[in-house]
């Protein structure tokens, strides 16, 4: 009900196509933060942050109209919280401990399954798996996509190419340094 509500308010307003995608991308953080937990916004956020600093785009943070943004994953995503908190005891109820503690922080500072052990590597392998047959193209894609000469100004497709790499390193680096890895 909540994301109806918003999407209705973005579309009655005269908006341009950008501002509708990037509130949309502010509802989807709020969305991933219901399901996900601390990753739903800190994925996005790490990346955003860590494509600012390699590309030094800060006039980027007054066009995202990021106070706005938050209001928007807020009002998503932070009811259910609310709702789930209220009913099962707040910060020392069953909830907290489990879903916060336990799956959030021990999972990746502890490792709390024993379900495979390894490093880079143990990703690398699984990676390959699940490209399968498609893997064999993935190191001239990188050749193709990385190879050309900069030329001073950035376009749209390097800025692309920029923010996907990143996208994938903090990913595989999140799960790498991960103690709990799954397959």
């Amino acid at each position: 009900m909540i994301a109806v509500f918003f999407l209705t308010a973005i579309f009655n307003g005269q908006r341009t196509r950008g501002q509708i995608y990037l509130y949309a991308f502010y509802a989807f953080v709020g969305l991933a933060t219901m399901g996900k937990g601390l990753l739903g916004f800190g994925l996005p956020g790490a990346m955003i942050l860590l494509y600012l600093i390699v590309t030094r785009e800060w006039g980027l943070l007054k066009r995202v109209e990021l106070f706005r943004g938050v209001l928007v994953a807020l009002f998503v995503g932070m009811p259910w919280y609310g709702a789930v908190l209220a009913r099962h005891g707040g910060i020392n109820g069953p909830f907290w401990q489990r879903f916060i503690i336990h799956d959030h922080f021990k999972r990746l500072a502890s490792g709390v399954h024993q379900i495979d052990t390894g490093s880079f590597e143990h990703f690398i392998k699984w990676l390959g798996y699940g490209l399968f047959p498609w893997g064999a193209f993935v190191p001239g894609i990188f050749v193709r996509a990385f190879s050309g000469e900069s030329t001073g100004s950035r376009s749209d497709a390097e800025r692309a190419k920029t923010l996907l790499f990143i996208w994938f390193v903090i990913a595989f680096s999140l799960f790498t340094l991960s103690s709990t890895k799954f397959h």
